[in-house]
This record gives C-alpha cells, sequence and structure tokens, in this order.
C-alpha cells in the first residue's frame, strides 16, 4: 500500500481506564463519500500527519498516561477521520459514521 495508515478498526489492546487503545499507532476511518482517487489521497494525509502525531505524542506523553491529548482531524471532501491514539471505538468503525456530522 503507497499510504499506509493502520485502521481503527478492529483491534486494540486494553490499557488500564483508557479501554482499547493503542497508544503507538494512528488510527483511520475511511470516510463514506468520494471517488477512489479521493480516499486515497485522503489516506494519503492521513499517513503524513500520523508522523507528526507520532512525534508530539511522543514528547507529550508521560509514561503512567496520566497526560494523554487526542490529536484528530477529518478530511471534508470523503469523511476521513484520523486519531492518535488509535481507539477502538464502535462508533467509529460503524459503515455509516461520518465524522463531518459531529458536533466539532
Amino acid at each position: 500500500e503507497i499510504c499506509p495508515v493502520g485502521s481503527l478498526c478492529p483491534s486494540c489492546s486494553t490499557v488500564g481506564s483508557w479501554g482499547s487503545v493503542d497508544f503507538a499507532r494512528v488510527g483511520a476511518h475511511v470516510g463514506p463519500n468520494g471517488s477512489a482517487e479521493e480516499k486515497h489521497t485522503a489516506k494519503c494525509l492521513s499517513a503524513a500527519v500520523a508522523d507528526s502525531y507520532s512525534r508530539v505524542a511522543g514528547r507529550e506523553l508521560d509514561a503512567d498516561f496520566q497526560r494523554v491529548g487526542y490529536q484528530y482531524f477529518a478530511d471534508q471532501r470523503t469523511g476521513t477521520y484520523t486519531q492518535w491514539p488509535k481507539d477502538e471505538n464502535n462508533a467509529l468503525c460503524a459503515a455509516d459514521w461520518d465524522p463531518r456530522m459531529r458536533p466539532w
């Protein structure tokens, strides 16, 4: 895959009170709209942001996971959603879920 980024679904490890998350990875949910080319571009944007998100997390995250700031963005054209940490939230995995409709 040219622009790899892990899916938000299906599995993460349970980390204490955080539930099912992976603090080492960024996850993405490919949106419901757009052409194949537009979705591919959105995945490439997700991969590019993943590097930045991982660097910030490495600097800011403490060893006890007491100070965690979620980082995320959504692509307007396709509805693709990218987030650190990777979080197995079933609502985000639903095929009809569209981050453009959430109350940002």
